[in-house]
């Protein structure tokens, strides 16, 4: 097992990493370590890893559904950064400084060409700069501060970042309109006698500062350098020192230069702007920002998210209980379809899954059933288990059966449908009804023949034959 690296030889990158990929880091004297030994806390530090820039950020909603969605994935396995060779009581001395394009020390351009790089090689134990407001002297200081921290120093300001763009405007002479660009605080700003490509938005970054120092036997050691250019997108790339390779303790790296920045914004007795000033010297105030921002995500998601997804949930229940119930009527007016156990509720909690399981089983095995049943009525072209077959049988279905249901509308179906429903004492006495209109209407249909026999009869008795036939 790898030995716990100590805090002090940590960056907040290499804490990230370490935690992130299971290894202990010692925080103390006596041998004590940290570690994160659930995956889950290491999944969401990989988020906070990959999305540093939104630590000191507010918590937006679609950060903290990512930061849930994290915490359901496996943590990457981060290989373990580089420790540096540590020596007792070392003393490093710089003897050179080159700079290439920095701001304060360098114009964008030279006569249209890159200009020659700003070289500074101090020869004595202490150096004095001097020279008139703006000739370059903190540029001088900030170079170095640059190439080692990646912060440069202002008046009346906190030691700030560099990688950060601002909005600069450019006028090539009086007649023509000031346009706007990107730039970050290290490029010196361009020459409008010699402009670089005004085609684009983001102005070219060319700059780099190298530093080279020696050891305490005046052996030098290989320069360190920090660059910054632009990637084919257009975004800022900086590449940071090797500070690793002086084997020096990264933090002493700010030890002598962001200090003195932050020392104007410090108040004897309080401890809280003491703090933070520490906080900041070693990199620590990034894991502060990291924590308040993954303690307002753990409180947003406790309350607002609990309760929005409880709400969801709520919906969801009472959605699937209304399915449930409509389900339910089906089978009450089907009880062949009838399951062997009750249908599935959201109460079941642990066991609905299993229930929903069974259920779909055993519909599964009524459509079977049912299809095989078709095959007796389609007859033996119908073959149950061709997918085109049972698709086109299911999907004539519904609409023969809206057929149906259009049939019962018409008034003949709904007299048979009144006649089906007649009891046996209603038929009966429709029945004898039936048959005294039928006696009735056998004695009306007698009627005329009645009338006219006895017309013939009243006749004969009238008239007797023989003046009958003198009458004709």
């Amino acid at each position: 097992m790898t030995e716990a690296r100590p805090l002090h030889l940590h960056t907040v990158e290499s804490v990230c990493t370490a935690l992130i990929g299971g290894r202990a880091i010692a925080v103390g004297a006596d041998g004590k370590t940290h570690s994160l030994d659930n995956e889950t806390a290491r999944a969401v530090l990989a988020w906070y890893f990959k999305n540093r820039a939104k630590w000191a950020g507010n918590v937006s909603v679609t950060d903290a559904e990512a930061i849930v969605d994290a915490a359901k994935v496996k943590p990457p396995s981060l290989a373990q950064t580089k420790a540096p060779t540590v020596q007792k009581r070392r003393s490093l001395t710089l003897v050179k400084v080159e700079a290439h394009r920095f701001g304060g020390l360098h114009a964008f351009s030279d006569g249209g060409r890159s200009p020659e790089s700003f070289v500074f090689e101090p020869v004595k134990p202490i150096s004095l700069l001097e020279g008139w407001n703006g000739s370059g002297k903190t540029s001088v200081l900030n170079a170095i501060i640059w190439c080692l921290t990646g912060q440069l120093l202002r008046p009346q300001r906190k030691p700030e970042e560099t990688e950060e763009e601002f909005a600069c405007r450019i006028q090539l002479d009086a007649s023509s309109p000031s346009s706007e660009y990107k730039l970050t605080p290290v490029t010196p700003l361009p020459d409008t006698r010699f402009p670089p490509d005004l085609s684009r938005e983001r102005l070219p970054l060319d700059t780099w500062v190298e530093l080279t120092f020696a050891d305490e036997d005046a052996n030098k050691l290989p320069p360190v350098r920090r660059t910054q250019k632009r990637t084919p997108k257009g975004a800022v790339d900086e590449t940071a020192a090797d500070i690793a390779s002086l084997g020096i303790d990264p933090i002493a790296a700010k030890i002598g230069t962001t200090i003195p920045g932050l020392l104007p914004f410090i108040q004897i007795g309080s401890v809280s702007e003491f703090g933070q000033a520490i906080a900041q010297l070693t990199g620590l105030a990034d894991l502060v920002d990291l924590a308040k921002h993954a303690k307002r995500t753990q409180e947003r998601i406790g309350k607002e998210f609990t309760k929005g997804r409880k709400e969801e949930i709520d919906g969801l229940n009472n959605a699937f209980r209304q399915a449930r119930n409509d389900l339910q009527s089906l089978i009450d007016e089907t009880p062949s379809l009838k399951p062997a156990g009750a249908l599935p509720d959201p109460a079941s909690a642990g066991k609905l899954e299993d229930e929903l399981t069974a259920t779909e089983q055993h519909f599964s095995a009524c459509k079977e059933r049912a299809l095989e049943d078709a095959k007796n009525v389609l007859g033996t072209d119908f073959d149950p288990s061709d997918k085109a077959a049972r698709d086109n049988l299911e999907n004539s279905v519904s609409p023969a059966l809206q057929q149906l249901s259009d049939f019962g509308k018409l008034s003949s179906c709904a007299r048979l449908a009144g006649l089906a429903r007649l009891t046996d004492e209603q038929v009966d006495n429709v029945e004898k009804l039936i048959a005294e209109i039928n006696s009735e209407a056998i004695t009306l249909a007698e009627l005329p023949w009645t009338f006219a026999r006895s017309s013939r009869q009243a006749a004969k008795r009238t008239f007797p034959k023989e003046a009958g036939r003198r009458l004709l």
